[in-house]
């Protein structure tokens, strides 16, 4: 009896001895690939690329990069941009922002508007963490081309011409009171007769001159009406309707070459009844809905690739499966949200009867 309590207790304590080693191999390699990720310094952003946005109103350009998050935990992008090609040495005075980014949640894009049309603008994009910043990217250079709405109206003739009748009318006025009164003081020793026919002069001139006045209160008040009565649209400086409508049709072409089945059918039925201002309007929320369209595809298909490398990481054992199943709920949610907006902006700009894959 005493014998058998022995070997139970000595097997007891070297099953605790076990466990107890276990649990120290266990927390050891936890912290070797938490060391191994945290005390990296990250590695470099790859494949830059850009969109140019350019419209009435303002212009931008939207920066794009790939990144591999093989050194975990948070990363921040710094964006450095430069006017010119040839730079000495690329330090903290060309950062122009920055961006938060994880392997979980990525953001790697950079919104940029402070642009000009006619520049070319050269970017490069670095990565940093607490360990600190990786060498930065190879220089991506963007072009902002397009047309600048700069045609100011000039100053308006018939305004001038009626302050330089006005000018004229006073000069007169003022000569010929002058030339009167001193008319008048020269002849006091003159007969009775002369003093009346110098009177009478006097007020058939001035009657000539009220005469004269009337008539420019007329034509100044006619040239008003004309310029009242012309259509809204015809007194808009700049392009008249015709090159208007040029520059909608070709904005249509320029999209359908891009994509072949964008809904363009409002801006043209507006573009057959005239309204011009209106087709304006719908040409550019097209397009900028159009953008955001494509946007969201290629945010849709970098989330795929996440997932695909999120995988591959759990097979190599670079991630537990605890953090892989966090990881991609995160995704899915993130992937519906898009599904969802990539939907119903697809029905905005695309064919009814068209899906387009992604």
């Amino acid at each position: 009896m005493r014998s058998s309590s022995i070997f139970v207790v000595f097997v007891l304590l070297i099953s605790l001895l076990g466990i107890g080693l276990n649990g120290q191999n266990e927390t050891a390699d936890i912290e070797n690939r938490l060391n191994l990720q945290l005390n990296s310094i990250p590695s470099s952003p790859y494949n830059l690329s850009a969109e140019v946005y350019v419209n009435a109103t303002d212009s931008y350009i939207e920066l794009y990069w790939d990144y591999s998050y093989t050194e975990g935990g948070n990363i921040t992008f710094n964006v450095y941009r430069s006017g010119y090609e040839d730079v000495p040495m690329w330090n903290s005075s060309y950062i122009i922002g920055n961006t938060h980014s994880s392997e979980y949640w990525p953001n790697e894009h950079y919104h940029d508007d402070d642009v000009e049309i006619g520049n070319t603008y050269y970017y490069r994009v670095s990565a940093e963490n607490y360990e600190g910043e990786s060498d930065m990217s190879e220089v991506f250079s963007v072009t902002v081309e397009g047309e600048n709405d700069e045609d100011q109206e000039g100053p308006s003739t018939t305004g001038l011409s009626m302050v330089w009748i006005i000018i004229l009318f006073l000069f007169v006025i003022v000569i010929g009171g002058g030339g009167i009164v001193w008319k008048r003081k020269s002849s006091g020793s003159n007969s009775s007769a002369n003093s009346n026919y110098q009177q009478h002069n006097q007020q058939g001139y001035v009657r000539q001159n009220l005469q004269h006045e009337q008539n420019l209160t007329q034509d100044k008040n006619q040239y008003q009406k004309t310029d009242d009565q012309v259509a809204p649209s015809e007194k808009k400086p700049g392009k008249s309707i015709a090159e208007r409508k040029s520059d909608i049709e070709s904005k249509i072409d320029s999209l359908k070459d891009e994509e072949k089945l964008i809904d363009t059918r409002e801006v043209e039925e507006y573009i057959k009844k005239n309204d011009i201002d209106k087709a304006e309007n719908l040409m550019e929320n097209l397009r900028d809905n159009y953008q955001e369209y494509k946007k969201t595809i290629k945010e849709l298909t970098s989330l795929d690739r996440r997932k695909s490398s999120l995988a591959e990481q759990l097979a190599d054992e670079k991630i537990d499966r605890q953090t892989f199943n966090d990881a991609r709920k995160a995704m899915e949610h993130r992937k519906a949200e898009l599904e969802e907006k990539l939907e119903r902006l697809r029905r905005e700009v695309i064919y009814e009867d068209y899906q387009k894959p992604f």
